[in-house]
């Protein structure tokens, strides 16, 4: 393996990242030398061996960050958190990044090209590193840069979850969240300023503490216009790391309806709310236009949605906002929601400089598997097309759906990569050439499942921002068909998987159907009354595995849920068997 050498010393790349990719190089961080300059680096003589795979000679790795980089990548802001690949010499290779984020993304990439090397899903199981005497490599040049550069799911919180995103280059740009709770809590600011607060059927609505977000700020009130600028900059003063804030309303359709607030909303919007865009984006501008002044270059995320749902009439939307669309665009497989949605889309790109999307692409606490890779790709891809540049899903992965998230976040990097040779790769790696297309065939059935039978239904089109998950309505066209071709496919994934690594793969992939199938079963028996020659003993019995499965599963990477079936009535109940165990505290 070659040698590591960074050039000049790269604070803005933890040590952590290094001690990772030396790792995978047979290393350890302290065999990582520093050198002054690139031109120092291309003269030390190190290890014999062959990189670059035409002639012996000394190897070594280069990696250059910030100014040092700059002969080879270009200008800072033309590669933005990418990377360049060059080969100046036979044997030296030069990784080169403006940002420390944009090197750790070209190491990445190293490992993944040259080693190939694959992280499919967290945990260790869902690490596949090949083995090799030698390495030899193509000098052909690599440049990459993402296209888009928000580009975040949430939700991955289990064990190993966050690690794992980092190799799929998983990258937080704009806040965005939920965040007037924070900025005006109720506990500093109820009794010394309640007209921050809102009026709701003529009288003044007093959150109760810090706990209750159900409610949104009088945006017309001057007082709370010359305290959020207060408040947003000494927040920047505080955190001069970060490049953004979110100024995203709470969760909350109480929208304040006093004298100066409520004749300034516009129409009923389509979903039938009170369209108060005019009201928010005025205080929004207002408030971000003063903040630059002290900091500029900063980004303000909101969210548009609910209230918010179209872009303001009277005001223009500051090009250092960015609004985030939200919708399920999995509902834009029917034509009218596509047609509507891109409309709405096509308004706000009018009105901003800078429009980002925001999706649904849960995992958990869905019954069975929801596979949609190719509704995925296909809309990140038009995404791009129509000049999006930040991303962000609700994900809550289950890792039973394969190589979902995963393709997500490849594509997000690179919408224009081809997602067919994306999910080979993917099932080969897991569990080998044997047994991969039987493993394509099992997440292909599950898309099918959904692309073609649910699709149909009225779930599928019922009115809100995304399919809601809390209902059964979805499991309607599942058959014991569904159940046992799937258990067939999946023994022969195992059957014809050969090392150990991929027959342990295989057997995650079994555990995880295990829950599915007694998802399945018990609601066809319980629920639907087709017991498939099962009594229903047997059945109470099945429906207790769905929650034993989920329970063992709570400290495993793959096998985690974090939003749990079990907290939603309707996913418990409906003639199941066990509605005692009905969960109702929070996350």
């Amino acid at each position: 393996m070659p040698d590591v050498y960074l050039v000049t010393p790269a604070p803005d790349v933890p040590v952590a990242r290094f001690e990772l990719f030396c790792g995978y190089l047979g290393k350890t961080a302290s065999e990582i030398r520093t050198v002054p300059s690139l031109a120092e680096g291309m003269r030390i003589h190190g290890e014999k061996g062959d990189l670059s795979g035409d002639s012996p000679g000394v190897n070594r790795v280069l990696l250059v960050l910030g100014k040092a980089a700059q002969a080879v990548t270009g200008a800072p802001d033309a590669l933005g958190d990418g990377f360049v690949i060059q080969f100046p010499e036979p044997h030296v290779m030069v990784i080169a990044a403006a940002t420390g984020n944009g090197l750790w993304h070209g190491m990445v990439e190293f490992l993944e090209r040259y080693l190939g090397i694959r992280w499919l899903f967290p945990g260790k199981e869902g690490e596949v590193v090949p083995e090799h005497r030698d390495l030899a490599v193509s000098r052909r040049p690599v440049r990459q840069k993402p296209h888009f550069e928000h580009r975040f799911l949430s939700g991955l919180l289990g064990p190993g979850h966050r690690e794992w995103a980092e190799f799929q280059r998983m990258q937080y740009k704009i806040h965005r969240h939920h965040n007037m709770i924070n900025l005006f809590p109720p506990e500093t600011y109820m009794k010394s300023h309640p007209h921050f607060y809102p009026v709701i059927d003529g009288k003044r609505r007093l959150p109760a503490n810090n706990e209750v977000y159900s409610w949104q700020p009088c945006f017309s009130d001057e007082e709370l216009l010359a305290e959020s600028i207060s408040v947003v900059n000494r927040w920047f003063d505080e955190h001069p790391e970060e490049s953004s804030i979110s100024l995203g309303t709470n969760d909350s359709m109480f929208w304040c309806q006093c004298d100066r607030c409520l004749p300034r909303y516009g129409a009923k919007n389509e979903l039938g709310l009170d369209d108060t865009s005019d009201v928010y984006y005025t205080w929004a501008n207002k408030v971000v236009e003063a903040v630059l002044k002290r900091h500029p270059d900063k980004w303000f995320g909101v969210l548009a949605y609910s209230n918010l749902l179209e872009p303001p009439k009277r005001v223009p939307i500051h090009p250092r906002i960015v609004p985030f669309l939200t919708y399920e665009r999995l509902k834009w497989r029917r034509r009218k929601e596509r047609r509507r949605g891109l409309a709405r889309e096509r308004t706000f790109h009018r009105k901003a400089a800078n429009v980002g999307l925001y999706d649904y692409y849960y995992g958990t606490p869905y019954l069975l598997p929801r596979p949609t890779f190719h509704s995925v790709a296909t809309e990140l891809r038009h995404a791009a097309r129509r000049g999006i540049r930040h991303f962000y899903a609700e994900a809550y992965p289950n890792w039973g759906e394969g190589p979902k998230i995963y393709l997500v976040l490849k594509l997000l990097w690179n919408p224009k990569a081809d997602p067919e040779p994306l999910l080979k790769d993917w099932y080969r790696a897991a569990v080998g050439p044997e047994a991969a297309p039987y493993l394509e065939d099992y997440f292909a059935h599950w898309e099918r499942f959904w692309m073609k039978r649910v699709r149909k239904l009225e779930w599928f089109r019922a009115p809100g921002q995304y399919l809601f998950f809390g209902e059964t309505e979805y499991l309607k066209p599942l058959t014991h068909e569904d159940v046992t071709h799937s258990e067939y496919l999946l023994r022969e994934v195992v059957a014809k998987s050969r090392t150990p690594e991929q027959k342990a793969r295989a057997e995650l992939f079994v555990q995880s159907f295990e829950w599915y199938r007694a998802n399945a079963l018990s609601y066809l028996g319980l629920v639907k009354g087709d017991m498939g020659g099962r009594t229903k003993e047997e059945l109470l019995a099945i429906d207790l595995e769905r929650y034993a499965l989920i329970e063992a599963g709570r400290d495993h990477p793959f096998l985690f849920q974090y939003v749990r079936f079990d907290r939603f009535r309707n996913l418990n109940l409906l003639n199941w068997g066990h509605p005692e165990k009905y969960i109702v505290t929070p996350l």
